[in-house]
């Protein structure tokens, strides 16, 4: 790199820093007169430095606030074309994408992030809630599947503590318990008082909001037990609770919104998306 685009990078960077500066002032206080400073940065930031990513994202954000959706999507979008390896501008799609309706966008970024990650909760949710839309729900079974396979220490299908808790059950000389049920709310309590009465950690075998006639593979054969869903009969000694039809989405369970690289919570997708009556 020459002196020359040296000496641009660095102004590039300071001068957006001026802006961030600029934007963290107004989202302290929403002030209008600030906001208006703010976008004037903005616009000059933008005149000497078109198409940069990170002014794009955070026009983007500016939009979502003022739930201007579709001028969000094409700030994304722009910052996404540019080759961008940031994933956050792919959740920022599928967030912005979900709250449009378009929900084969938002599979198609969800999965964009979870082929080349796979660690983020949220990406799944997302795609959930995208599936379950368009009425293609069995598409996530191999996903969740690859999930648990890959990563066996996400918490798709199981407490975040689960492995802790289990070992703790296991001292106890706990009995493994197989609930197939359906995925109603009388069954949740149940599933509920059980975890809880016997502080043994619960898991499930289906995606019961997506698939609840489908047993997802690894989430049967990777954890310590095994059974049978229809019959709900004996399991060896893996002294947990595995539910083959829950699965509400917990409320503490959030799909992001924009906000300048950085996650902050909004409601589940469930949300947005009408439900199946069981």
């Amino acid at each position: 790199m020459t002196s020359q685009a040296l000496q641009q990078k660095d102004e590039r960077s300071r001068r957006f820093g001026g802006v961030l500066s600029k934007y963290v002032h107004y989202s302290e206080g929403k002030n209008a007169v600030v906001l208006f400073d703010l976008l004037d940065a903005i616009k000059d930031f933008s005149a000497d430095f078109p198409n940069d990513p990170h002014c794009l994202e955070l026009q983007s954000v500016l939009a979502c606030d003022g739930k201007n959706w579709v001028a969000a999507r094409t700030y994304l979008t722009a910052a996404a074309s540019l080759g961008s390896q940031n994933l956050n501008v792919h959740r920022d799609l599928s967030y912005v994408n979900l709250r449009l309706r378009d929900f084969s966008e938002v599979r198609r970024h969800c999965l964009h992030c979870i082929e080349r990650d796979g660690t983020s909760i949220n990406d799944y949710y997302g795609l959930a809630a995208a599936l379950y839309a368009l009425d293609r729900v069995k598409e996530a079974i191999p996903v969740l599947d690859k999930a648990l396979r890959d990563h066996p220490d996400l918490p798709l299908n199981k407490d975040p503590d689960f492995l802790k808790r289990q070992t703790r059950a296991q001292a106890r000389s706990l009995p493994s318990i197989m609930l197939n049920t359906l995925f109603k709310s009388a069954s949740m309590y149940i599933v509920t008082r059980l975890a809880r009465g016997l502080n043994i950690p619960r898991c499930y075998i289906t995606s019961a909001a997506l698939a609840p006639d489908l047993v997802v593979p690894s989430w049967l054969d990777i954890l310590p037990w095994r059974c049978l869903v229809a019959g709900a009969s004996g399991t060896d000694p893996g002294r947990v609770a595995p539910v083959g039809g829950g699965g509400h989405f917990k409320a503490g369970r959030a799909y992001p919104r924009p906000t300048a690289g950085h996650d902050i919570g909004c409601p589940s997708p469930a949300k947005y998306v009408r439900r199946r009556q069981y």
